[in-house]
């Protein structure tokens, strides 16, 4: 199985790399032709679409950044942005002195936000990236819409195609 993953170049460490990345509104057509490619150098590549209640793993209680001094952040993108720390792993391993930015970021509801809550790409993407919530509008409440739009049609073009030639 191969899958393929879009890396931001928001952050000031990797914008040197901005003009050799596709904009985001191209995503959708890029990742439908690595898939079919994919598929005829012989590589398993199931698209199926569905339901997404998070939009990455970041959301979960037990996912975490943590650097080698042992300070806590949920995405490895904010990694060592003071504002963003968690917490910390003390000497014992334990996830202590939990600081507000942890609860904001654990406290996310995409069904509190109006914007979120009428988007019919909701139930796909889960209110999107924090990171880029929070880059944009200095909260992780905000919504955060990054790789959906645009992607999900090639993803249900792809799941109708794959079904059809099985059928045949």
């Amino acid at each position: 199985m191969v899958d393929f993953g879009v890396v931001m170049t928001e952050k000031d460490g990797c914008s040197g790399y901005s003009s050799n990345c596709f904009v985001e509104t191209e995503i959708g057509d890029v990742l439908y032709e690595l898939w079919n490619y994919a598929e005829q150098q012989g590589f398993r590549y199931e698209i199926k679409p569905q339901r997404k209640y998070l939009y990455c793993g970041s959301y979960c209680d037990n996912v975490y950044t943590v650097t080698p001094k042992l300070e806590v952040y949920k995405c490895l993108v904010h990694a060592g942005e003071k504002k963003h720390l968690m917490g910390r792993i003390d000497k014992q391993g334990q996830f202590v002195d939990q600081t507000p930015a942890f609860y904001e970021w654990m406290t996310v509801d995409p069904f509190k936000n109006n914007e979120c809550k009428e988007c019919v790409y909701l139930p796909v993407c889960g209110g999107g990236c924090g990171v880029r919530a929070y880059d944009e509008t200095g909260s992780y409440h905000a919504k955060g819409c990054f790789r959906v739009k645009g992607v999900i049609e090639k993803q249900v073009k792809k799941f109708v195609e794959n079904t059809m030639k099985d059928r045949a």
